[in-house]
């Protein structure tokens, strides 16, 4: 879970942020070269409602969760759940 999520902004609500829910599918490199994780689900993120992401910005959101280094991460498919 995105620690964005965990311990939202108070002030969010205030600012035009909202929790916005997205369907992700990513892999998630392994130590070894050859081998990686597929993972899929959803993700909520607290960020400007009008502001769509782009992928290297998810991409980035995700290798930090992972505590990753952001070359470990390639981005699939994200759309957003209405």
């Amino acid at each position: 879970m995105w620690l964005g999520s965990q311990y939202p902004d108070p002030q969010a609500d205030s600012l035009g942020f909202m929790l916005a829910k997205y369907y992700t599918r990513f892999l998630l490199r392994s130590t070894e070269e050859e081998y990686a994780d597929e993972y899929s689900g959803v993700v909520e993120l607290n960020h400007d409602n009008g502001r769509l992401l782009d992928p290297s910005e998810i991409e980035a959101l995700l290798a930090d969760n992972f505590q990753r280094e952001i070359d470990d991460v390639e981005l699939l498919n994200w759309s957003r759940l209405h």
